[in-house]
């Protein structure tokens, strides 16, 4: 039994880890996406100059928005969300959250301080791309979007569904048990 325990937690470890990579580079294309529809780097705009409103409705913001939806539809990406390097949302797939300060949010301190955050967890409800979904074992990330000069100049946070991922491992574990 402790050996199965064993190999669980190395096979999530091992999953977590993966999944923050690919995290990674999900939360790249995002911000990819989002300079070419602001057609500037983050840093260089000021998107939150006009009222919480009317940032929700700037042309760039449904320009990037359609482009990631289109590039994620049908895949294990639930959640993106961008801050700006005042912890700002500059963009979420959640329009409603676009323009909130989540500045005191400890994990955001600490990736605007540059440290890169990952963690699993499960979530009962969860407002995803493709509208509310429940039950789901969640991979989270937190990562420095920097400059050329490696000063970190915004977030991003993604949000992957791994519920498949260790509905699977689960099985495993059981028939090895038996």
């Amino acid at each position: 039994v402790g050996i199965l325990f064993g190999y669980r937690k190395i096979a999530v470890d091992d999953l977590v880890a993966q999944g923050a990579r690919a995290n990674v580079d999900i939360g790249r294309v995002a911000v990819n996406t989002v300079e070419a529809a602001l057609q500037a780097p983050l840093p260089g705009h000021d998107w939150l100059s006009a009222a919480r409103d009317d940032a929700r409705r700037a042309d760039w913001v449904a320009r990037a928005d359609a482009a990631l939806r289109s590039a994620f539809e049908g895949t294990s990406v639930l959640k993106i969300k961008l801050y700006d390097a005042r912890g700002l949302t500059i963009y979420s797939t959640e329009a409603a959250q676009i323009g909130e300060d989540k500045s005191t949010q400890p994990a955001l301190q600490r990736t605007l301080g540059g440290e890169s955050l990952t963690a699993l967890s499960y979530r009962d409800r969860f407002n995803a791309l493709e509208g509310e979904v429940t039950a789901r074992d969640l991979l989270s990330t937190y990562e420095p979007v920097r400059d050329k000069t490696g000063r970190t100049v915004a977030v991003a946070e993604v949000y992957v569904d791994l519920s498949p991922l260790l509905a699977h491992l689960r099985a495993h574990q059981t028939r090895l048990a038996v």
